[in-house]
């Protein structure tokens, strides 16, 4: 209840300001997640934990479109001893269209990379077993976007499809390795995976 009124409180102040996404403007945006889950069975408890950061930066180039890139990392730990550290970068492009008032959708694609290495620890054999990965994608996607006054901007994508290629490796132990390669398509949508962003405008 407390986020709805704190949605409807900066709603209400986007009516005070003034047009923000025009030519020359820069956007910052910041993420932040932090999890933690317990779970329990009759002789042992496992605890999960992670937390994932990212930063994006993006300029208008002209009114109603930027160019952006962004960063991201990750760090994870389950249960079962097993560590996963990531980081990955992106850039996309975006164009706006009105809708009503502050009320925009979008459409935009994007292109990232990240790496992800997984460290499994095992007292079976004397080294950890080592995953190491490597993903590229290519997306389009859309959404909504209200521009709460001159500075402030909630967006919300509402569908994606990507292309994506990646290969991995392991090693355990020293006893055998692979590699692998292939290649993804995917599509999320109907409101069913909406990445949620706040930015600031400057």
């Amino acid at each position: 209840m407390k986020k709805f009124f704190l949605f409807a409180a900066l709603l209400l102040s986007g009516t005070l300001g003034v047009y923000a996404q025009t030519k020359g403007t820069n956007s910052l945006g910041l993420g932040i997640d932090f999890g933690k889950a317990e779970t329990k069975t009759n002789n042992e408890s496992y605890t999960s934990k992670g937390s994932n950061f990212s930063v994006n930066y993006a300029r208008f180039i002209k009114d109603n479109a930027k160019l952006g890139i962004g960063a991201s990392l990750g760090f994870n730990e389950n249960g079962s001893n097993q560590e996963t550290n990531s980081f990955g970068i992106s850039a996309l492009y975006q164009k706006y269209y009105p809708v009503y008032k502050k009320l925009y959708v979008f459409i935009g694609g994007d292109a990232s990379y990240n790496n992800s290495k997984l460290t499994q620890q095992s007292s079976y054999v004397p080294n950890d077993n080592i995953q190491k990965g490597n993903s590229y994608t290519l997306g389009a996607y859309g959404g909504v976007s209200y521009f709460l006054g001159k500075h402030w901007e909630l967006e919300a994508r509402v569908i994606n499809a990507n292309f994506g290629y990646h290969t991995s490796s392991s090693e355990d132990g020293n006893i055998y390795s692979y590699k692998q390669k292939g290649f993804s398509l995917k599509t999320t949508g109907s409101f069913t995976d909406l990445g949620f962003n706040i930015n600031f405008l400057f």
